[in-house]
């Protein structure tokens, strides 16, 4: 009868095997553990965002406060003092009145009229007349609303001036009138007259 001899492994080895290879696994399951761990727990850094300022484009000086509504009354109004012609010459005196409308219920204006008795000539200045010297003066006489001559301006001269100061001084001097009319009330006026220094009529 054979004998078989059976040999049984030493328990001992097979022990210390698979605690290593619990102890591997569990150590791998713990890396794998910590490292999705470290991946979750991983804090990003929070972006920083710059401040921003909004600044408004400037607009320059501030326009000024519209000025105050003023109102200015309006300026009288003045008479329109028309311009007749009067000519004294050795035929007598022409007086030429202006044209005056008589329609639509205007005021009728009517020029001033010469008083013949004043409206003397001149007597010729001495110097002049031994020297020989004649000429005609055209002045603009300025009539008041009571008849008198106020001004008397040479606006062609005789070239003399001595001739033009004697026409000037004797008309202010002795020149009267009936004064224009403006709605049947006096009214100041002016007119031209022509007066003629003549040595033939001297003599």
């Amino acid at each position: 009868m054979t004998a078989f001899a059976h040999t049984m492994p030493a328990t001992g080895g097979a022990g210390r095997r698979f605690w290593g290879l619990f102890f591997a696994i569990l150590l791998q399951v713990g890396l794998i553990y910590a490292l999705v761990e470290g991946l979750n727990l991983k804090v990003w850094p929070t972006p920083t965002v710059a401040p921003f300022q909004v600044t408004l484009p400037q607009s320059g000086k501030p326009h000024p406060p519209p000025p105050p509504n003023t109102m200015t009354e309006p300026a009288p109004l003045q008479p329109i003092v028309p311009v007749f012609q009067i000519e004294s010459g050795d035929e007598g005196s022409r007086i030429t009145l202006p044209q005056t409308p008589t329609g639509g219920g205007e005021a009728v204006f009517q020029a001033a009229q010469s008083v013949a008795a004043t409206h003397t000539k001149p007597p010729y200045p001495p110097i002049e007349q031994r020297l020989g010297i004649t000429g005609a003066v055209q002045l603009r006489l300025t009539i008041s609303a009571g008849g008198l001559v106020t001004g008397a301006e040479v606006t062609r001269s005789s070239g003399s001036a001595g001739l033009d100061r004697a026409a000037q001084a004797w008309v202010l001097a002795h020149w009267r009138y009936r004064p224009a009319l403006h709605a049947g009330a006096p009214v100041a006026s002016t007119t031209q007259v022509l007066i003629r220094f003549d040595l033939e009529n001297e003599r």
